[in-house]
């Protein structure tokens, strides 16, 4: 077996290596190996309990801030030997058929980055170029499984992104590097779930126990969290238009718990897996080394687990507990480096190479910025500039309008233009705030409308609103927008009602001065009782599509629109206290048209 490492290019501590083979029937043979650290660190030794204290090793840009263990504890380097848990899963295509695992020696022959993958996927002589090929084949087909099982499981290879095992999208630092990430992914993430499901199921009774102890890593969802299948859909739409992936990472972060470590058994949500535990990476990971212990004891046969179920109870609070201290920390840190950053930046470039920069790097300076409250004369120039250019984007938009202080009068006079840059471009309203639905809970956007004047020179009149969350009141319009269609109808009522609530006095809207035509329609004389029929008879004569009707409900009590369909033509009728009444006054409409026409 031809074993190689996966990692980045500058890492040291190589925790796992793949080998992969297929035989002549197609039945493919993924060995997973992972470094016996557990061996080599003792339960309680001076390695064990200064790893338990920083629990995993952390990571800056290119290099290791701090490491968990020594790298020569037993990092994979090529050319040498390490014993292993050697994991052998037997797959055809991506079912997996079986799989054994045993500790053995193994030595790596390849110690490979990301980056390199595309290059040996291409290189049909690279020694590593049909298992490469197998992996990636494995991989993207493992993916596509969990996909459909309900996974928040998506990557872009294109564009550099993924998801991460809780649905988390990440962006890979070169775009080269993602189909990499993705192997390197997917095989960790069948070895831990292989081995989840054999520990919680395994037949221990000879042993006293019903199960293998063993900390399991569990993903649940918050009260508030969608269908996975509509987080699914929105991930597939951001694959489609990466200007979404903001909001939708922002919204993944709102609707699912951080994924934590217990003995007791309660699946991933992310991975939409019934059992999951963390055990490829013990050199980087504390969790892995615990569970590799108790792995190791069991596949050796040894009666007594290095750690009872009650220790791992204890262990895995501690865990989780510290873990999310740092985590916080790690964040409040990135928001200094950001401020420091955003301070430099504003103080040593002028406006124009503000406004220049990438729509990324111009995010976090508007975020920055909104978060400390304090205005710069250079943003706002900036601002200007790339509202005068059109490249102001939808999330600077957000926060410039809905996150500024509302009592300062310099913010209140930027958030007024922000709002006028809105009314020159009301199709980009709608957006924003929907952005507020994954941000900050916001309902869906509601509109409600009626409709005055003929088919041909009508008018429409469009009131929006929506609830900004639990506790608050609900924000709707007055005074409807008005338009020569709803859809423009639609733009000026979310434009009217992001004014609303940013605290912007609201724009003025013109009626709309519709001219009749040089020729108006010839009248055409139509039993208003009978128009349903009299289209239908006009379809069936003329040897078009029969009319189909569709129906909304508005207010309390209920009036009917109706809107009639014939082919792709659509009209839309006038609300009507009964639905009979709103159908008749669609079909009336459509008569209208058609029978003018002859």
């Amino acid at each position: 077996m031809q074993f190689f490492t996966i990692d980045d290019a500058h890492s040291k501590d190589l925790d796992d290596a793949l080998a992969i083979e297929q035989d002549e029937g197609g039945t493919t043979h993924v060995y997973i190996a992972i470094t016996a650290v557990a061996d080599a660190v003792p339960k309680g030794s001076d390695l064990d309990l200064e790893a338990c204290k920083r629990l995993a090793t952390h990571y800056r840009a290119h290099d290791v801030v701090r490491a968990m263990l020594p790298v020569a504890v037993g990092s994979l380097l090529p050319g040498q030997q390490h014993r292993c848990l050697v994991m052998d899963a037997v797959l055809h295509g991506t079912q997996v058929q079986g799989f054994s695992a045993a500790v053995q020696e193994i030595r790596s022959g390849y110690k490979l980055a990301y980056e390199e993958i595309p290059g040996i996927l291409c290189d049909g002589s690279h020694k590593l170029h049909q298992a490469m090929t197998l992996g990636q084949k494995i991989a993207l087909g493992l993916l596509e499984q969990r996909r459909k099982q309900g996974a928040l499981a998506l990557y872009d290879l294109n564009e550099g992104w993924y998801t991460s095992e809780e649905g988390f999208i990440l962006r890979a630092e070169r775009v080269e590097a993602t189909i990499g990430h993705v192997i390197v992914q997917e095989m960790m993430i069948l070895m831990n779930r292989l081995m989840a499901e054999y520990a919680a199921t395994v037949d221990v009774q000879s042993k006293g126990r019903d199960t293998i102890p063993i900390l399991y890593r569990n993903h649940t969802a918050r009260p508030n969290a969608p269908e996975q299948s509509l987080l699914l859909e929105q991930l597939a739409a951001a694959r489609l238009d990466p200007s979404l992936l903001d909001a939708l990472r922002a919204r993944i972060h709102m609707v699912v718990n951080r994924a934590t470590y217990h003995p007791t058994l309660a699946g991933h949500y992310g991975l939409a897996l019934p059992a999951y535990l963390h055990c490829t990476s013990p050199l980087r990971r504390y969790a892995d080394l615990v569970n590799q212990r108790q792995l190791l004891s069991h596949f050796r046969d040894e009666a007594t687990p290095p750690y009872t179920q009650a220790e791992l109870v204890t262990l895995a609070e501690d865990m989780n507990q510290r873990l999310q201290e740092q985590q916080t920390q790690r964040s409040e840190a990135a928001r200094e480096q950001a401020a420091r950053q955003a301070g430099h930046r504003l103080e040593t470039r002028a406006p124009e190479l503000l406004a220049t920069m990438s729509a990324k790097d111009f995010e976090r300076l508007v975020k920055t910025v909104v978060r400390t409250g304090m205005l710069n004369p250079q943003l706002v120039e900036a601002v200007q500039l790339r509202m005068k250019a059109g490249t102001l984007a939808l999330l600077d938009i957000y926060y410039l309008l809905f996150r500024t202080p509302s009592l300062l009068l310099d913010w209140a006079d930027l958030r007024q233009q922000v709002c006028g840059y809105l009314v020159k471009n009301p199709h980009l309203a709608v957006s924003v705030l929907a952005l507020g639905t994954n941000l900050d809970g916001w309902s869906e956007l509601r509109f409600e409308h009626q409709a005055e004047g003929l088919p041909h020179i009508r008018t429409f009149y469009v009131l929006a609103g929506l609830d900004p969350g639990p506790g608050k009141p609900s924000v709707s319009l007055l005074h409807p927008a008005p338009a020569s269609s709803l859809r423009e109808g639609k733009q000026r009522a979310a434009v009217s009602l992001v004014y609303l609530i940013a605290n912007v006095p609201p724009p003025t809207w013109e009626r709309p001065q519709q001219t009749p035509p040089a020729a108006a329609p010839k009248p055409v004389l139509i039993n208003e009782h009978n128009s349903v029929g009299t289209l239908q008879e006009w379809c069936q004569r003329c040897k078009r599509p029969l009319p189909e009707y569709t129906f909304q409900a508005e207010g309390d009590p209920p009036k009917f629109v109706a809107t009639v369909t014939v082919g792709k033509r659509a009209f839309t009728g006038l609300l009507a206290s009964t639905k009979k009444d709103a159908k008749a006054g669609a079909a009336g409409l459509a008569c209208q048209e058609f029978l003018a026409k002859g």
